[in-house]
């Protein structure tokens, strides 16, 4: 009998150690500790379609007059504030640059109902309003701080950049503009939006190694398992968002720089009038957010250091706004020229 539980203790031991490795090597992420920020994280929540929802909003010390709005869309089976975590916490230090308010919704059961018809969580069953939800919060934001509705932004991975599509395809007004990440427009027999054809300016970085949304197009899954339908490859989805526009776009084209990981980040500018389009390829990239010191879990594919993603999502807004920032910098920590 002695015999019999010892085994199972070293049973017990094994699995455990197994375990822990797997956790180690595959599913845990190392970021940032959180810093403290001179300004002010404050929750709320409204009462939206029968639901209560709730956001989070970053308030910088010196708020600008009639500040633009960012929304930060966080990936499925998360939170806004777990979001926060994954951005690693840049939003932050560059709404105190800025003065911008940093908006973190908290999508449905930890879904947003963005344009995949064959998603299955209960934001797309239940035919979730989304858009009007993130909406209300726009008015909000407005009575209380005076934001500016000209600039209004949204920025989403994986399930989150779908959302930032679907404001784009079917609320083009709402949004000045979107950058989506490790995200790609939906097929057409995969597509449950309405788009109405109206040009916006978008960015969207893919990485060419993403196991979950295919950089060339194909279905999206996690290894297989919880399918999301087809989606576009990453040039198609740029071109869709090109082809909205009247006349033929200036295009500039940056050369690829490796980092110290062997990866390396190429980015393509379509520019007509105050409309942008920016596709950013990431090579060998995963289904992640670039960061010089941030890294994802390992299942979810490599995260390049050659720039800081966040970053460069907010000089991309900040150069359609009136006092813009060149892209062409990309924030200080980029290295794709």
């Amino acid at each position: 009998m002695l015999r019999f539980f010892r085994n199972i203790l070293v049973f017990a031991v094994i699995v455990a150690g197994i375990g822990g490795l797997l956790y180690f090597f595959f599913l845990r992420g190392d970021f940032p500790e959180k810093p403290v920020f001179a300004g002010d994280m404050i929750e709320n929540s409204l009462q939206h379609q029968d639901y209560w929802r709730t956001y989070s909003v970053y308030r910088p010390t010196q708020i600008s007059d009639n500040p633009a709005i960012i929304f930060a869309l966080h990936p499925s089976r998360s939170t806004g504030l777990q979001f926060q975590k994954q951005t690693s916490y840049e939003f932050e230090r560059i709404a105190d640059e800025s003065g911008f308010l940093i908006v973190y919704p908290d999508g449905f059961e930890g879904h947003w109902n963005g344009c995949r018809a064959a998603a299955m969580y209960d934001a797309n069953v239940l035919g979730i309003d989304d858009v009007g939800f993130l909406s209300a919060i726009v008015d909000r934001l407005v009575t209380k701080y005076g934001a500016d509705r000209e600039k209004v932004f949204a920025a989403g991975l994986s399930n989150g950049g779908h959302m930032a599509f679907r404001l784009a395809l079917e609320t083009p007004e709402m949004v000045r503009g979107i950058a989506a990440i490790a995200a790609s427009l939906p097929k057409e027999e995969n597509m449950a939006c309405t788009p109405e054809g109206k040009a916006v300016s978008v960015l969207i970085m893919n990485g060419t190694s993403d196991p979950v949304n295919p950089y060339d197009g194909g279905e999206v899954s996690i290894y297989g398992l919880a399918g999301r339908g087809l989606v576009r490859s990453t040039d198609e989805t740029a071109e869709y968002f090109r082809s909205l526009e009247a006349a033929e776009a200036n295009h500039q084209e940056s050369g690829e720089v490796p980092d110290d990981s062997g990866s390396a980040v190429q980015r393509t500018l379509f520019r007509h009038g105050e409309t942008s389009v920016m596709q950013v390829r990431i090579r060998d990239g995963g289904h992640t957010i670039p960061h010089p010191t941030s890294t994802f879990p390992r299942f979810l594919g490599p995260t390049s250091r050659a720039f800081n993603g966040p970053e460069m999502v907010a000089a991309f807004f900040e150069s359609l706004t009136a006092d813009p920032l060149p892209i062409e910098n990309g924030g200080s920590h980029s290295h794709a020229e």
